[in-house]
């Protein structure tokens, strides 16, 4: 999914926060699924790995919120701009990634432990 995200970046047509957020079954299962999916994955990646997400999941769950809501919660914890930054600087396989528990936790799921 990186390379289909990175790819869409490039491309311009990387959907953004609010588009995320309102995010429809035909978008989910169209031509672009695996754009809005990689997108949604790496959002939470980045939350995770600056130590957001509990807060997002918590708000996200807690608020059951209608799209206009979630375009609220991601632009709260979610600098887009920034966001694009990092994800352009991502690559794979995650040993390149800096070490964090993610990296840790790749390459314990890698060794079968």
């Amino acid at each position: 999914r990186l390379r289909a995200v990175q790819a869409a970046l490039a491309a311009g047509r990387l959907p953004g926060p609010d588009r995320l957020a309102a995010s429809s079954y035909a978008d989910l299962h169209g031509p672009e699924a695996a754009t809005f999916y990689g997108t949604a994955r790496y959002v939470l990646l980045y939350l995770e790995t600056r130590g957001r997400l509990d807060a997002f999941y918590r708000s996200a769950r807690d608020g059951a919120p209608d799209a206009a809501e979630m375009q609220r919660l991601l632009a709260n914890e979610i600098d887009w701009a920034q966001f694009e930054r990092w994800l352009r600087g991502l690559v794979w396989p995650p040993d390149a990634w800096p070490r964090t528990s993610l990296r840790r936790g790749a390459a314990r799921l890698r060794r079968g432990s």
